[in-house]
């Protein structure tokens, strides 16, 4: 993936002073795994693109972390799911 985008490391936190990597909350609320791994990130991210819930700033807006997770779930996603209907 491209270098600004906002890859977690293994084992996310939990704190409230951790960062959220662009997901809508830590781990076991938005983020289900602890993995840096891209299968897990991408799951994490799937379930942010099926309820459109990324990580805020404070004026009520998308942080730039989450707004990168967005696209990038908006561009794939069309493709992937008509992938799958037509297996």
């Amino acid at each position: 993936m491209d270098q600004l985008f906002p890859d977690r490391p293994n084992n996310p936190g939990v704190e409230e002073r951790d960062p959220l990597y662009g997901f809508a909350g830590h781990r076991y609320n938005w983020q289900q795994s602890a993995s840096g791994s891209a299968a897990e990130e991408f799951a994490d991210m799937f379930l942010g693109w099926t309820y459109n819930t990324w990580e805020g700033d404070f004026d009520g807006l998308r942080a730039p972390e989450g707004q990168m997770r967005a696209e990038f779930m908006d561009l794939v996603m069309p493709f992937l799911v008509v992938w799958a209907a037509t297996k």
